[in-house]
């Protein structure tokens, strides 16, 4: 790789970093709740399906307060009582690595793993883990660190679910 390559891809990763810390800092407000002012709402599946149905319902899009159980990358969080992933609205980061056989495929080259994905999903667009996925779930987690409780509101009863069958918060 070229000097003036790797100076691009720098200033380009720069600027995708900066574009996550805005967006999830403009994201604080609607996702951190005070903690321990609110009780942890348990659900079951059968009681978040009727809550998220009800359209009339003012859990329709107010979910509650819940307590963080973990950063899953740096667009999804999972929290106790809801046993799903949740998808954060109005941010989107590239995929982390879930394991070292995708990690070996990306030291091959950006090209090389690039073409392989494809081919491997007949030419339809990919969804690949990335080293920029790699750091926006870093930052992800030292942004929620210490935050023990996140409310979780929608943007509208009618979008539950998002492409990949997270629940949108």
């Amino acid at each position: 790789m070229s000097g003036a390559a790797a100076t691009g891809s720098n200033h380009g990763t720069w600027r995708r970093g900066l574009a996550l810390s805005l967006g999830l800092a403009l994201c604080v407000p609607a996702l951190v709740g005070c903690a321990g002012r609110h009780k942890t709402i348990r659900y079951d599946r059968e009681q978040l399906a009727r809550s998220l149905d009800d359209p009339e319902s003012e859990s329709a899009v107010l979910l509650g307060d819940f307590t963080l159980e973990k950063v899953i990358d740096g667009d999804t969080l999972r929290v106790v009582g809801i046993n799903e992933t949740l998808r954060l609205l109005a941010i989107d980061t590239e995929e982390t690595f879930k394991s070292e056989k995708a990690r070996r495929a990306y030291e091959e080259g950006w090209e090389t793993y690039l073409t392989k994905a494809q081919i491997d999903r007949g030419g339809k667009p990919v969804k690949i883990p990335t080293p920029l996925g790699e750091e926006a779930k870093k930052w992800a987690v030292e942004f929620f660190k210490g935050v023990r409780t996140v409310r979780l509101e929608r943007d509208s009863p009618d979008e539950i679910r998002g492409r990949y069958n997270r629940l949108l918060t």
